[in-house]
């Protein structure tokens, strides 16, 4: 039996049950003779079936601590052992990020820890720090609400940042709350563009659009002619994490549920998709990780520079190093024999998080081939481990913030939006699914140098909508998220040191 369980020059077998059991009775019957009673409803067969169970639970251990030995076969803290030797860490969990916006009463404390959900018992997004919401026109706001409401008993409705022309909407017929709001967002954009960036802000449980108007000049005020429709509240802006780690999403207006109630708070809103977190790196994607850095080929690569940043600065998400091997500066200014770095981190999607750079020139320093130069915007001087002071260069990619204006033909099988929430809800569904479509981890991810392809939105829009019988896709990219969009029913090419950023905030829904 012994012979059945050894390490040879293929390795271990795991033997199964039945194999075991079968050697079990052949010893049992050998000793005690071929008529022994073995059969699992006899005395001595229920005594051999218990010593199977322990001898494969024995043998199940032992091939388990055999396997943890090599990398290929390791599994759990196996892995991080291992790896370990190489000073590899696994990526930990890590939570979504979002930015509230409260707003009710002026000189509302609101408290670190209160949370705000999409609805009600869902995950939630906890504040990370007190914030105290400020009335408009005073030296600390930072952000203001205006609250759109009951528009078709009005002519006109009317917004104004003081010094700069007057947002006005005349009314229609077809008008709704949202619809006046997205238009006074448009308008005071581009009146008032040097003073605020506002965005829209969904809808509360009372059918009240939000507008939200962040201050870029300390002390503007806002005003409204027509304060029957236009509320104006005293907000504060805070930046918040899910309570619990993992690819948590929540899109722009939609996390408004306080779920930790303070007095002399309205609401509280969003206007941007939250930065997606993720799970725990698994054994498969540690390992991948692992490998993929051992066939970069050389610590001074291109490809080994990239990796190597990645690998040890966690806040980087993606990056690209450009050579330049001739004698001469090339088109896009890389003088000869140096090399450009361009990495994009969580910093560039929200400057509220600590910037990166120091670490990502360090690992620049480390990598970097000797007598070869760095080139990029950002340039700082290190000490290298000799001692020496060395210029270390890199660059940040070129941002551009998408923008989609979708107008949808309803054909047959079209869903029935004659209720305007019905519409409002179609249309929120459809912004989320294209968003987190083109968001990391989704099937069109937009990652550095890729294209803006209408073709592959059109499929999300087949795929969430039945019965479209044409989709009219426009788009335009901006520097600023507020900026107002050209649009132009083409794709968008994007150049290799260049990304686009998605987001539900920005995608207009039009249906015919």
């Amino acid at each position: 039996m012994a012979d059945e369980f050894k390490v040879t020059d293929q390795g271990i077998t795991n033997r199964k049950l039945p194999f075991i059991r079968t050697l079990l009775v052949e010893m049992y019957k050998a000793r005690y003779g071929d008529d022994a009673q073995t059969a699992s409803d006899s005395y001595d067969g229920l005594l051999i079936d218990i010593l199977s169970l322990i001898v494969q639970m024995l043998q199940e251990g032992i091939v388990g601590t055999y396997n943890n030995r090599f990398f290929r076969t390791a599994a759990g803290n196996a892995v991080d052992l291992i790896l370990d030797l190489f000073q590899r860490k696994r990526l930990a969990a890590k939570a979504s990020t979002a930015s509230l916006v409260f707003y009710g009463s002026n000189g509302t404390l609101v408290p670190s820890a209160t949370r705000a959900s999409v609805a009600a018992n869902e995950r939630a997004f906890a504040s990370d720090e007190d914030v105290t919401l400020v009335d408009q026109g005073l030296p600390a706001a930072e952000v203001t609400v205006l609250l759109i409401d009951d528009v078709q008993s009005a002519v006109d409705v009317k917004a104004q940042v003081t010094g700069y022309p007057e947002a006005s909407h005349t009314v229609v017929p077809a008008d709704t709350n949202e619809t006046v709001r997205d238009d006074l967002v448009t308008q005071l954009n581009l009146f008032a563009g040097a003073a605020v960036a506002a965005f829209a802000g969904g809808t509360d449980e009372n059918g009240k659009a939000r507008l939200v108007i962040d201050h870029k000049v300390a002390g503007q005020a806002v005003t409204t002619a027509t304060p029957a429709q236009v509320d104006i509240k005293a907000a504060g802006r805070v930046a918040a994490t899910c309570t619990v780690t993992g690819a948590i999403t929540a899109s722009a207006g939609q996390l408004d549920i306080i779920s930790t109630p303070v007095f002399g708070v309205d609401g509280v809103t969003t206007t941007a998709d939250a930065i997606i977190g993720r799970a725990r790196e698994t054994d498969a994607e540690f390992k991948a990780r692992h490998l993929r850095t051992l066939r970069s080929g050389g610590l001074s690569t291109p490809l080994a520079i990239r990796d190597r940043v990645l690998e040890q600065v966690l806040t980087t998400i993606e990056g690209k190093v450009f050579e330049n091997e001739s004698d001469i500066t090339d088109a896009n200014g890389v003088p000869g024999h140096h090399f450009e770095a361009v990495f994009l981190s969580e910093y560039n999607l929200d400057p509220s998080l600590p910037n990166d750079e120091d670490e990502i020139l360090a690992q620049i320093l480390y990598s970097k081939p000797a007598g070869i130069g760095s080139y990029g915007d950002i340039n700082k001087v290190l000490i290298d481990g000799q001692g020496f002071a060395k210029d270390v260069a890199m660059s940040r990619p070129d941002i551009g913030y998408l923008h989609q204006r979708i107008t949808l033909t309803p054909g047959e099988g079209f869903p029935d939006i004659s209720d305007p929430a019905a519409e409002l809800s179609l249309k929120e569904t459809l912004k989320t699914e294209i968003a987190a479509f083109l968001a990391r981890g989704g099937g069109g991810e937009l990652v550095m140098g890729k294209d803006y392809v209408r073709f592959q939105v059109s499929e999300v829009i087949n795929q969430t909508v039945e019965g479209v019988q044409t989709a009219l896709i426009e788009s335009d990219s901006t520097p600023l998220p507020a900026d107002i969009p050209t649009y132009v029913d083409q794709d968008i090419s994007v150049d290799d040191r260049a990304i686009l950023v998605a987001d539900s905030s920005r995608i207009e829904i039009i249906i015919l």
